[in-house]
This record gives C-alpha cells, structure tokens and sequence, in this order.
C-alpha cells in the first residue's frame, strides 16, 4: 500500500500568531555576530499520545512530556543586516530556518535582514531533537539579537506551534511538538511539559550522572521516509486513551515528588513503568522489527542504569546513570554493535558562546 501523502507547509507561513501586541517593537543590534548553542533533548514519555498531532489548523500542542536536555548541541551563527534579505552561509536545512527567521519577521516591526550560519548536531533522526534544538537556537538568539521583543512563554510557543520539519526533498511538512525542546534549550534541566506547551516543571540532573547514548545501525530517515506511518502513530494515539490518565497520574503524584527530592533511582524506576504502560513505549520500539532494542534497554535496566528508555520515537537509546557504571552500560551498547555516546546532562540551557 502506498504511504499517504503529507501535505507540505509553505515557507513562513504562521501555523500559529495567538499573541498580543503584534507587531512586537524591537532594539535591533546591528554590527555584532552573535554565536549561540543550544543542547539537544531526550524524550523519555509523552503524558497522553491521543493529543499527538501535527500543527496544523490551529492545532496546539497538548501532549505533555517528560525529558532533559543533553550535552550535543547546535549552533547558530548570526548578524543582523541592514538589507531586508535572508543569507545563508550554508545550505543544509536553510528551507526549515528560512521558515523561522520569516515568521519573526512577520511578528515584529524589525525590516532588516539576517546573516545565518548554522551547524545541527551530527545525529538526525535518531531521536535525538536534531531539528527542534537547531530551529531553537535560531528563534532564541533572533530574540536575543532583536531586544528581546518575546518573553520565554511566548517564544517556546513560538517554535513549538509552527514546528515544520524539513524533508530530503526540501520541502517542509508539518511537525509534531510538546514544547520539551523549546524549554530546555532555554532552561536545560529535567523538564516536564504540559497541554500548550507551558512548563510544569524543571529540575536539575545532579553532575554524578552520565547520559550514555546507544545508536542502532539503522539508516536515519526523515519525516518523509520515516517507517513509522502516519496510521501507526493513530493506532497508537487511539490505544493510548487507556493510558494517559495512569500516566498524568503517576507523573503529578508520584515523579514530580521523586524528582523535588533528586530521587533519580526512583524516578527511573517509574519511567520505566510508563514505557512499559504507555503506548509511545514497547509499541514504538518493536516498530523498528526488531526485539532487539527492548532487549538491550532490559538489560540497561538490570545493570543497574537509573533511567533506559529509547527517545521520542526513536530508534536511539538513552541510559541516564551514575559515572560508575558508564564502562557496564557500554558494554551493553557494543554486545548490540550500537553507536556510543557519552554526554554530559545539560543543565545550562541555551548559551552565547
């Protein structure tokens, strides 16, 4: 059967403008490159997969989801210019940051133009947030570069209610967010999100932690050619209406306690209860064919690894645990001849460097 078609997305068109006092004033600051970066983050739960949709039609983000910021990060090199034009230096996803830098100017009264150049993390579509902490780091330094015009509510709604992603054909098509990514490259932390993307808690991850990345030999796919069908993500959106209030529960009453009191062990423990029980779980990771990534995160667990959970939807895998067993988590990693990355968690959020 051949695979629905996703409507594409016209290049800064406003999915979402529900903001007050537009067009925003703005101090541009010209004569300056600005270099920014922003960390990359893990998704370890969505609260409830049955408000998991794309942005469109006015559609917001009401999900909810649980994650932290890593150490990979993306940057983004910027000069505003006098000439109400837009210059890429490079052109690897300029069609997704084209997108952003002309929805800014549309929200503002700001006529110039911009300088970008930017450089993604290494690892897209591996569930690593690639395209959301790169998107990101441009719309937080274009503020920053502007005056300021947003505060943080607004500029996470921002890029999470027009989140686009740009596929291999150059297009853009619409793209699925919680407002996580948007938060921790502002915040960085242990970030809990809710219905429109606000904030509903952030936590830092105690410096004794690792997180240790492994990355299946799979061929990263896009939006476009991804494996995971539009109809599998409503198949699982519609089994997880059984789900997502156990999950909501146990997220305000049981891990936002654990979490106040940097229980990790026992905030791993009820992360792996929700991958089991939810539906963005076991489902997502047996959609790569294989029983081979649930394997290896079992035996992450049994390791002794606090939190072993794959991201968003995948296909890497995320162990958060102390420094001592990083050499235990390895070794599992390359038993399943994964890709290892030992990061640092993030508890900066997005920085001028």
């Amino acid at each position: 059967m051949e695979k629905p078609k996703l409507p594409l997305v016209k290049m800064g068109s406003l999915l979402w403008s529900d903001l007050s006092n537009l067009p925003r004033k703005t101090n541009p600051i010209f004569g300056k490159e600005f270099h920014y970066q922003s960390p990359s983050r893990v998704n370890s739960c969505i609260l409830d997969f049955t408000e998991m949709r794309s942005n469109l039609g006015g559609k917001h983000c009401n999900s909810g989801s649980i994650g932290f910021g890593i150490g990979l990060y993306s940057k983004i090199k910027l000069k505003l210019i006098k000439e109400s034009k837009i210059v890429f230096k490079n052109e690897e996803n300029s069609a997704l940051l084209n997108h952003f830098a002309i929805i800014i100017k549309k929200i503002t009264d700001y006529e110039g133009g911009f300088e970008i150049e930017a450089e993604p993390n290494s690892y897209p579509h591996m569930g690593l947030g690639s395209t959301a902490s790169l998107t990101c780091a441009l719309v937080n330094i274009i503020n920053i570069a502007l005056g300021n015009p947003f505060n943080e509510r607004e500029i996470v709604k921002i890029e999470a209610f027009n989140y686009v992603e740009e596929g291999k054909d150059g297009n853009l098509y619409p793209g699925q967010s919680t407002g996580m990514s948007g938060w921790i490259s502002l915040k960085g932390g242990f970030i809990i999100t809710t219905a429109e993307a606000e904030l509903v808690l952030r936590e830092e991850i105690p410096n004794n932690y690792k997180v240790i990345v492994g990355i299946p030999p799979l061929e990263a796919k896009g939006v476009v050619e991804s494996d995971i069908e539009l109809p599998i993500l409503e198949r699982w959106s519609f089994h997880d209406r059984i789900n997502s209030a156990k999950i909501c529960h146990w997220t305000l009453m049981k891990m936002i306690p654990d979490l106040k009191a940097k229980n990790f062990k026992q905030v791993g423990i009820l992360s792996w209860e929700m991958l089991i029980a939810g539906t963005k779980g076991v489902p997502a990771i047996l959609a790569f064919g294989s029983v081979k990534p649930l394997e290896c995160l079992l035996e992450l667990k049994q390791a002794g690894a606090e939190m072993a959970f794959m991201s968003s939807v995948g296909p890497g895998l995320i162990a958060l645990t102390s420094k001592n067993k990083t050499d235990i988590i390895k070794n599992i990693y390359n038993k399943y001849n994964y890709q290892i990355l030992v990061l640092e968690a993030d508890n900066k959020g997005g920085q001028i460097i």
